[in-house]
């Protein structure tokens, strides 16, 4: 027996995630506030979308974009609040982000 949840959680996503894109079109700015730091990047809580089942829907800032420091220790720590930009939309359903700025005024 297939199991129908599964498709109806993918369909969920899928719908979250075209709301997504046209909230959040390539060149859209706004704030965001970091979520968790990795080696190759930081991941952004993109405001107003909710986990489902788990998936969360964010924004990574990595260092391909350049708009990271070098220096890892300069980077925005988790729960800072950023200025990013929408760069791109990744299939694995992440949205690379440019950090505009860290410093709020």
């Amino acid at each position: 027996m297939i199991d129908d949840s599964s498709y109806e959680m993918n369909d969920d996503i899928d719908v979250l995630w075209n709301e997504l894109k046209n909230s959040y079109p390539i060149g859209h700015t706004f704030f965001g506030k970091v979520i968790k730091v990795r080696q190759f990047g930081i991941f952004v809580e993109l405001p107003d979308y909710q986990v489902i089942e788990g998936y969360k829907l964010s924004g990574i800032i990595d260092v391909v974009s350049k708009s990271l420091p070098i220096d890892h220790s300069l980077w925005p720590k988790v729960g800072a609040k950023v200025y990013c930009r929408v760069i791109w939309y990744r299939k694995n359903k992440e949205v690379d982000l440019e950090l505009i700025s860290d410093h709020l005024l």
